[in-house]
C-alpha cells in the first residue's frame, strides 16, 4: 500500500507531533552529552574499584548506546526511553547493593553520601519514568523499584545504626514522595496528550472521507488550489465517474455498493504513482491529481488505470468501469475553470458510450 496522502489541517497536527519528537530526541542526546563527561570524571575517580570501573564503566557503554540511538531516526523513540530507564535502574540497584553488602564499600570516605546520591538518581529516574511510560504503567514501575530497594535493605535493617536507619527511611519516604508528586505532574502531561490526540481525530474526520478512507472534497479543493500556487505548476487533474452506479446500488443493494466503492478507491490508490494523488469528490465521483508530466503522460496513466479496473472483479463477481475526463493546468486557471474543463471531459466520455478516457 501507498502512504496516505498528508491531509491539510490535520497534516498539520502531525507535523506538531513530529516537532515534539524531535525535540524529544534533540533534549535526551543533550542530556546525554552532558551527562557522560561527568560520569567519565567519576569512573576516573575511582578507577582502583574494580566494581567503580565495571559499574561506571557499563552506565557509560549504555548511554553512549542510547545516544547512537537518538541519531537514527528510524529507531522508535520508545525503544531508546525503555532502555534509558533500564539502565539508570541496573546501575543504581547494582550500585547501592555493592554500597550496602560489601564491607569494603563502608571505607568508603563518603559512604553515606554515595547512598544519598544513589537514591536521587532512582529519584531522577522515577520522572523519566513518568515522561517515558502512562501514568499507571510508571506509577507500578516506581512502586515495583522502591519495593525492591526495600526488600534488598531488609535483611540488613538490624544491623543498621539509629542515624542510618533513620537515614534510609527519609531516603525511602522521598523516594515514595517523587513517585507520586510526579504522578499528579504526569495526570496532567496525559490530559493534554489526549487532548491533543481528539484534536487530531477531529480534524482528520473533517478531511478525510469515512467511507474510503480517502481525502474528501473539502481536502482536494485545498490541496489542488495550494499546487496552482507553486511555481510553475505542472499538473493534470481527473474526474473519474462510475459507469452505471445507481444500477448497482438498486439492484445488489447499498452495502454493495458501499463495497464497490471501498475496492475501487483502493485501486486508484494502489494503482498511481506515489506522488499522484486520489480523493473521493462525492458520491460514485472521485478526482485524480497528477503531478508532473504532460498530456500524454497523463493519458496513458489514467488509461491504464481505466484497464486495470476493467478487468478487475469486484463483489458479487460485478465488473465496474470508469469514466474519466481529465485536463492539464494552464496560467491564469482557477480551480472551478479546471474542474470545469475536467468536468466537460467526463461528460463527453460518458456521452461516447462509457468507460474511455476524454482529455480536454
Amino acid at each position: 500500500m501507498k502512504p496516505t496522502q498528508p491531509l491539510p489541517q490535520a497534516a498539520g497536527l502531525r507535523a506538531v507531533f513530529r516537532q515534539q519528537n524531535k525535540f524529544k530526541r534533540q533534549a535526551y542526546f543533550g542530556a546525554v552529552l552532558l551527562s557522560l563527561p561527568v560520569i567519565a570524571w567519576t569512573w576516573l575517580l575511582r578507577f582502583d574499584i574494580p566494581f567503580w570501573r565495571i559499574t561506571y564503566g557499563g552506565l557509560m557503554v549504555g548511554l553512549a548506546m542510547a545516544g547512537l540511538g537518538l541519531l537514527n531516526p528510524n529507531l522508535p523513540l520508545r525503544w531508546i526511553e525503555r532502555f534509558i530507564i533500564l539502565v539508570n535502574f541496573a546501575f543504581s540497584l547494582s550500585k547501592y547493593v555493592y554500597l550496602v553488602y560489601i564491607p569494603s564499600a563502608h571505607e568508603l570516605v563518603n559512604w553515606l553520601g554515595e547512598i544519598q546520591a544513589t537514591f536521587w538518581t532512582i529519584a531522577i529516574g522515577f520522572i523519566l519514568t513518568y515522561i517515558f511510560f502512562d501514568r499507571k504503567h510508571a506509577l507500578w514501575i516506581c512502586v515495583g523499584q522502591i519495593v525492591l530497594i526495600f526488600l534488598v535493605t531488609l535483611p540488613l535493617l538490624p544491623g543498621f545504626s539509629s542515624e542510618i536507619l533513620r537515614e534510609f527511611f527519609r531516603l525511602q519516604t522521598r523516594l515514595v514522595a517523587v513517585a507520586f508528586i510526579t504522578l499528579i505532574l504526569a495526570k496532567a502531561k496525559d490530559d493534554l496528550v489526549e487532548t491533543q490526540n481528539r484534536a487530531l481525530d477531529v480534524e482528520t474526520l473533517a478531511y478525510l472521507d469515512p467511507l474510503t478512507g480517502l481525502p474528501n472534497r473539502r481536502a482536494l479543493s485545498q490541496m489542488i488550489e495550494k499546487r496552482m500556487t507553486e511555481p510553475n505548476p505542472q499538473f493534470g487533474l481527473v474526474v473519474a465517474d462510475i459507469d452505471f452506479f445507481k444500477a448497482i446500488n438498486d439492484t445488489h443493494g447499498h452495502d454493495t455498493g458501499d463495497i464497490v466503492l471501498r475496492e475501487t478507491a483502493a485501486l486508484l490508490k494502489t494503482s498511481l504513482r506515489e506522488r499522484d494523488l486520489v480523493g473521493r469528490w462525492g458520491g460514485e465521483e472521485f478526482v485524480i491529481l497528477l503531478h508532473e508530466g504532460n498530456a500524454l503522460n497523463h493519458l496513458q496513466t489514467i488509461e491504464r488505470i481505466r484497464q486495470l479496473i476493467e478487468a478487475r472483479v469486484f463483489a458479487n463477481n460485478l465488473r465496474v468501469t470508469f469514466s474519466f475526463g481529465g485536463s492539464d493546468f494552464q496560467a491564469g486557471d482557477t480551480l472551478e475553470k479546471l474542474f470545469s474543463r475536467a468536468d466537460q471531459a467526463l461528460y463527453v466520455a460518458k456521452s461516447r458510450g462509457r468507460n474511455r478516457v476524454e482529455w480536454f
